[in-house]
Parts: C-alpha cells; sequence; structure tokens
C-alpha cells in the first residue's frame, strides 16, 4: 500500500505533493528537433516605497475568511499550504541560483516563475493533481474581494522586459487591491497558523501573471518528448548548470538551467517542482536555488505533518485500470504522512522521521516519500531533524523564515501583515 500511495499521493512538496517519478532522472541531455519560441526574459519587480494602509485592513479580511473555512474542515489546511508551496516554488533566479542572493530583500532579484499565481494554469501538471478544491476557495475569495474593494490597485505596466511601478504621488497610490497571488500566499499562511503553527506575516503586492504559453494537449505531448530526451540513458555525464534542451525552453514546467552536482541520478534538478524522487544532494540543489539554507530546507519540509497520500484504496475497477487525473482527485481514500494529528501543525513530523530511522515506528504510524527519509539518512539534514524534534519554537522560527523567503520574493509592499 505504501508504494502505491507514493506513486499516487498528494501533498505539500512536491516532495510536496509530487507523484513519484516511473524513471528517475538520467544525468543526461539530447538535443530534440522542436524549436519551440524562447521563454520570457526575466522580470525586476520594483519595491513600492510607501505601502498602503488597505494592505493591512484587506490582508486581515482575506485571514478572518481562512480562519473561517477552516475551522468548518480543517483537512483543508493542508491542501492550502501545498496550493502556497506550487505557486511560490517555480522561481528560478536568473542565472538559475539564488544562492549568492539569499539574504537579498524580497523582490529585488531577476527571476522567471515564483508567486504570481499562475498555479491556476498549471493543474494539468502531475505535481497539483488535487489543488483544484483549494483553488477553488481562494479564487472565490479573491472574487469577493474584487467586488468589495474600490479598485484602484497603485498602478503597474507590463511589459516582457520590464514592470514599472505609477509615481507614489498618485491621489489613489492609498487604494488597494489583492491580487490572486497575494491571496494565495495569506491562505496558505493562515492555514499554517490555524492548524496551530505559528503566526507568519507576508508581504503583499505580487503580480498575477498572464501565461505566454498556456498549456494544451498540444503543450503536454511536447512535455513527454522532453521528458523523454532528459530521462535518455545514452550518456552518463551532465555540467552542475546546463541550459536545457528546445523541447523543454519554453515550457514553464522545466526550469532553463537543469542544476546537478554530478554525484547521482537522482541528484538531478530538472523541473521547476521538485521531483519526489530526489536524493538530499538534489534537494539541496533544489532549495538553495530558492535561497534557503539547509536549516530552511529541512523545516520547509516539515510541511509534511500536515496532509495526506492519494492511495489505491477502494478506488473503482475502472479507475484502477486507467487511472485518469479524475480519478485519482477524487480517490476515495487518503492517508497521512504521520497518522498522529494529521490536521495540527507541529514538530511531531520530525519525531516520526527519527522513530522511522531507529525502526520503531507500527504498520500505518507513518507514510513517508523517499525526500522525507532523506531528511535522517543524510548525517547533515538530520542534525536538524533532530533539533526540530526536540524544539517546537526553533522549527516554528525556521518554517517561518523559509515560508517568507518562498512566497516575498515576488512581493513589493515594506512592510509585512
Amino acid at each position: 500500500m505504501l508504494i502505491l500511495s507514493l506513486m499516487t499521493r498528494y501533498s505539500f512538496l512536491s516532495i510536496l505533493y509530487k507523484s513519484i517519478p516511473m524513471v528517475l532522472l538520467s544525468p543526461t541531455i539530447q538535443t530534440s528537433t522542436f524549436s519551440p519560441p524562447p521563454p520570457p526574459p526575466p522580470t525586476t519587480i520594483p519595491i513600492i516605497q510607501q505601502d498602503s494602509k488597505q494592505m493591512q485592513i484587506q490582508s486581515q479580511i482575506i485571514r478572518r475568511k481562512i480562519t473561517s473555512i477552516l475551522q468548518k474542515d480543517v483537512t483543508l489546511a493542508g491542501p492550502l499550504l501545498r496550493l502556497a508551496f506550487h505557486d511560490a516554488a517555480t522561481r528560478e533566479d536568473e542565472g538559475g541560483d539564488a544562492a549568492t542572493t539569499k539574504e537579498s530583500t524580497h523582490g529585488s532579484a531577476s527571476f522567471t516563475g515564483g508567486s504570481n499565481g499562475s498555479i491556476q494554469y498549471e493543474l494539468s501538471w502531475s505535481e497539483n493533481r488535487a489543488l483544484s478544491r483549494p483553488l477553488q476557495i481562494v479564487q472565490s475569495l479573491y472574487k469577493e474581494q474584487q467586488k468589495t474593494m474600490v479598485m484602484r490597485r497603485p498602478s503597474f505596466s507590463f511589459s516582457l522586459s520590464s514592470l514599472q511601478k505609477r509615481s507614489d504621488t498618485d491621489d489613489d497610490a492609498d487604494e488597494y487591491k489583492m491580487s490572486l497571488a497575494d491571496v494565495i500566499a495569506l491562505a496558505g499562511a493562515q492555514a499554517v497558523e490555524v492548524a496551530g503553527g505559528p503566526s507568519i506575516p507576508i508581504h503583499l503586492g505580487r503580480l498575477d501573471v498572464i501565461p505566454l504559453h498556456p498549456t494544451t494537449q498540444d503543450t503536454l505531448q511536447k512535455r513527454e518528448k522532453g521528458r523523454d530526451v532528459i530521462t535518455s540513458k545514452e550518456t552518463t555525464t551532465i555540467p552542475i548548470t546546463t541550459e536545457a534542451d528546445d523541447a523543454t525552453a519554453a515550457d514553464p514546467y522545466y526550469r532553463r538551467t537543469i542544476l546537478s552536482n554530478n554525484e547521482t541520478k537522482r541528484s538531478i534538478v530538472t523541473t521547476t517542482l521538485p521531483s519526489a524522487g530526489l536524493d538530499s544532494d538534489g534537494l539541496r540543489l533544489y532549495f538553495t536555488s530558492l535561497g534557503l539554507s539547509e536549516s530552511e530546507l529541512v523545516a520547509i519540509c516539515g510541511a509534511h505533518d500536515l496532509g495526506r497520500h492519494v492511495t489505491l484504496l477502494n478506488m473503482t475497477k475502472s479507475c484502477l485500470k486507467i487511472l485518469t487525473r479524475d480519478c485519482l482527485e477524487n480517490a476515495p481514500v487518503s492517508i497521512p504522512f504521520v497518522s498522529k494529528d494529521p490536521d495540527t501543525f507541529s514538530n511531531e513530523y520530525y519525531k516520526a522521521l527519527l522513530r522511522w530511522y531507529d525502526r520503531n515506528v507500527t504498520l500505518g504510524e507513518v507514510a513517508f516519500i523517499p525526500t522525507d527519509v532523506n531528511l535522517v539518512v543524510d548525517e547533515g539534514l538530520r542534525v536538524y531533524v533532530e533539533k526540530y524534534a526536540k524544539d517546537e519554537g526553533l522549527f516554528f522560527r525556521e518554517f517561518t523564515s523559509a515560508y517568507q523567503k518562498l512566497v516575498d520574493a515576488t512581493a513589493t509592499s515594506i512592510g509585512a501583515y
């Protein structure tokens, strides 16, 4: 049952909720004959110099509504957190690595992707399975906010090469209307708090993206073609950073720059959301590229304290035969990563990891995936697992820092709300 749940699960990370690939990525790239248009250039987000008082008012409204929703159905906490992660973690900084600028302020890097509402166009991605429901909830709150708020947001003009803000002296600059990306990020933060975790203030002022290349059936076929190229076994080496093949370059599903340390096939990072098959080196490469430290990497994985796997249990025979997206979206049985209090945010995840490592877990107590157990198998990462298992307050502080780094990279407000 564990293997089946690993192959079909959903959760937060792609670690946090992504299907384990049937073929692990090979450190190889071959050239395809497909030549799509080039991807959009990186965008530099300006910092808003003066916040609107409406930011605080609107953020409080959204947080109260999320709290009300979760009080009626606490099982939505994990999916809302996962939604926020999947919208934010697609960021790729220019040059492919944010490690050299990870201490920089929010909204100052050149990048593609990130917390920009693009998740609404990416539900066809296998990693985003079962995100339809939390997205619909957030979109409903967003639409309500649009109707009730007089729309005169600090104005931005958009072009492929830049984003420019209107003068702060404009008379309407104090009136603010949130983006969908803002609401998604707030919903994830509030879900953590309502589930018993830390209060996480975040910056606002994100811009919603307009897709240049909407996902179509043709895109999906080309994506499969690109995956076939990447998983080829004909060669065995790859540089630390390599430009993506033409078949994947214009598809936001794939990174523009592939990351690898030449250690193992499972270390290679080719997609903008992390593979559940990554080893500990692959996890380091992926989260370092997002500007997170090792302690923050281990902390953000603690989101698996919330959430559940999709399983094949009690699924109809017709669904078992074809396993369509709809079948997996509506799977009748899901199981938690950690069976104890799966809708409460705590450090129980780390305690369970250590029990698993010591072979002291009982059947059904945990349902970990490879990226989970990598945290204790790897000696360097296990240090933080042990710290968080002993000190929940430390875990909460590190998780807060990691979450803010992920969602605030595209935010533009000076204040956090």
